[in-house]
């Protein structure tokens, strides 16, 4: 039995910390001992991973290795035969074994942008002065373009024959880059349970069911310590290592965790930029719920999660302020301001960098439909996307699927209506975004303010320190951030958009 006492100061410390917790799955044995999501979000939902997406192509890595189509020691020189790559000891020390634990001494920064070409990326790349761990979505993609090059399937196809479907998972939607190739440093769609059945199979030596899935030489090697980074972890295939676990760890809070003193998995989906207190409140809270111990926190419990559904507002006002029939086009100069950064759409740019695929231009073309008084629709476009957004006016909200870029978002959306302005709380639910539009009706014209979380900004200023340039300069380093804040607060200024 777990503790409600513990699990109640998680969520709490969770909460404290500015995290927006989506799901949490704890497994005891082969057991699931406790899992609860977060309206709208479900279990049966597959949610962006980020990162944890490269101990899937650790995964993959390790079939073929088992099926001997190359080997850890292969150098990258064998399968990219269209690069002329010099015999010299810096690229002879480039080999799988060294993508494998983020050791090519390529520079990378996450300030780079994903829709690029990962190959040319990392073959133009200058090496580093300082060699060592460099954790480096470049690295990772080499490895997904060799499983693809090697096995001639991608690495979808390839894992659903040997992981997926032998763990009764459904072949997820997996994002490509420009090749074609599946994003490896992030890009597949998930589960909770179904990255807890993974962690569960390689804490079981690749066994699931009484059935070897994982070769049982890689599901021990790949989540053994390779390296000891500084501090108190260390990494092994793809996988992040400490003496007491390993885990498997995604952007914003993506975590699954295996603790062999408890013989536990847990596996949590949330929205944050700093993870860390997670990791922290996971050791502080989650396992000290493993006691059992009763507590007088049991109706606690029960009641914050209740509270932690989010709440409706169903004042939907005078809804003839919204103009139906009407289409509204992007001003000249609010859609100058989109393209000098980014585009105003569906997915904010805080979750939209990582994608392999963006539109080019902002929201466009923005009509209304109202059905009844109890529903509205909201549709623009999106390059030639065309995103209708079903809105519950009555407290109740609507289910919208949208395709944009190629990717399907399951939408759920609400909206209400106050004076003068329709304000839409969109979530793209098989992401951690939120999405709240603002639009205010003029004679001819609309004014929209789209906010995301977490802001982009935020966004920005938390990963700066990983721009060399600014982390090396201290005169740069204090004033950046005030350049930033200045520069993404005029371009998210409201667009305006006008009727022709």
């Amino acid at each position: 039995m777990l503790s409600s006492e513990y699990l109640y100061r998680f969520y709490r410390a969770l909460e404290e910390g500015g995290c927006e917790n989506h799901g949490l799955l704890i497994m005891r044995g082969d057991e699931t001992v406790y899992e609860h999501y977060v309206y709208p979000y479900s279990a049966e939902m597959p949610h962006t991973l980020f990162s944890v997406t490269k101990s899937l192509i650790s995964t993959a890595v390790g079939f073929a290795i088992d099926e001997g189509l190359f080997h850890l020691n292969s150098g990258i020189s064998e399968f990219f035969p269209e690069f002329e790559i010099p015999d010299s000891p810096e690229w002879n020390r480039i080999t799988v074994r060294a993508l494998l634990t983020m050791n090519s001494n390529k520079q990378f920064s996450y300030m780079q942008g994903m829709a690029n070409d990962y190959i040319d990326l990392f073959m133009k790349a200058p090496f580093r002065k300082k060699g060592g761990f460099l954790y480096s979505n470049n690295d990772v993609q080499m490895l997904a373009e060799i499983v693809r090059r090697t096995s001639g399937q991608n690495t979808d196809d390839y894992l659903d024959e040997r992981l997926f479907r032998p763990l009764n998972i459904k072949k997820p939607f997996w994002e490509t880059d420009c090749r074609g190739t599946c994003v490896g440093g992030s890009g597949a769609y998930l589960t909770l349970r179904d990255v807890a059945k993974i962690c569960r199979c390689y804490a079981c030596g690749g066994t699931y069911g009484g059935k070897q899935i994982i070769p049982a030489q890689w599901a021990k090697e790949a989540v053994r310590t390779q390296i000891q980074k500084s501090g108190t972890y260390g990494y092994g295939y793809l996988f992040w290592t400490k003496e007491d676990s390993f885990h498997m760890s995604g952007m914003m809070g993506q975590l699954v965790y295996y603790f062999p003193e408890y013989d536990a998995v847990i596996a949590s989906f949330n929205n944050c930029l700093n993870d860390g207190f997670i990791h922290r409140a996971i050791r502080e809270y989650l396992l000290r719920s493993f006691d059992g111990a009763k507590s007088s926190c049991d109706r606690t419990l029960e009641e914050y999660l209740k509270e932690k559904d989010l709440a409706v507002t169903a004042n939907s006002g005078d809804l003839t302020k919204i103009p139906i029939g009407n289409h509204y086009y992007l001003t000249p100069v609010s859609k100058l301001r989109a393209k000098a950064f980014f585009p105003s759409g569906l997915i904010p740019k805080t979750v939209s960098s990582s994608f392999a695929k963006l539109a080019k231009n902002s929201m466009d073309d923005i009509s209304f439909i109202r059905e009844g008084d109890k529903e509205c629709s909201i549709v623009w476009y999106e390059d030639n996307d065309r995103a209708e957004i079903r809105c519950g006016l009555d407290g109740t909200p609507r289910i919208s699927e949208v395709t944009l870029q190629g990717y399907c978002f399951t939408v759920w959306a609400f909206a209400y209506l106050d004076g003068g302005k329709l304000t839409a709380v969109v979530k793209p639910i098989n992401t951690l975004a939120t999405r709240i539009f603002t639009f205010e009706f003029k004679r001819n014209a609309v004014k929209l303010d789209a906010k995301g979380t977490p802001a982009f900004i935020d966004f920005l200023l938390y990963h700066m320190d990983s721009v060399p340039v600014i982390r090396k300069h201290d005169f740069i380093k204090k004033t950046a951030p005030r350049i930033v804040r200045r520069a993404v607060r005029f371009l998210e200024k409201p667009y305006l958009y006008r009727q022709k």
